[in-house]
This record gives structure tokens, sequence and C-alpha cells, in this order.
């Protein structure tokens, strides 16, 4: 009964650990996803911004329709 016992928790460690290493690698491609959209958001940032072609209202970028 004891070595049943011991073997049921070193079961148990051996999942507890892989769940733990589970959530750290969903936990670090979270971060690398965010990352990489924050990346991706300066690159348009970064470039001048696009010229309107259809006026809305109200809107500073194109003159007003008498």
């Amino acid at each position: 009964l004891e070595n049943e016992l011991e073997q049921l928790r070193r079961e148990n460690e051996k999942i507890l650990k892989e769940r733990t290493d589970y959530e750290n690698a969903i936990q670090r491609a979270l971060l690398k996803g965010v990352s990489c959209l924050n990346v991706e958001t300066l690159k348009v940032l970064k470039n001048p911004p696009l010229s309107c072609y259809t006026p809305c209202l109200p809107c500073n970028q194109t003159p007003e329709i008498p």
C-alpha cells in the first residue's frame, strides 16, 4: 500500500510539473505574439498617414464639402 501511495505521489508531481511547463510555454507564446504585434504597430505608425479619398465628418484631413 505504501509503495502504491509513493507511486501515485510521483505521478502527481510529474503531472504538476508538466502542467507548469505547459503554462510557461503558453505564456511565452502569448508574449511573443504581443511583442510581434507591437513591432508591426510601430512600423505602421512610423509611416506617413494615408491620404483620405472619402470625406467623413468630422474630418480634419479633407476639405469641407459646401
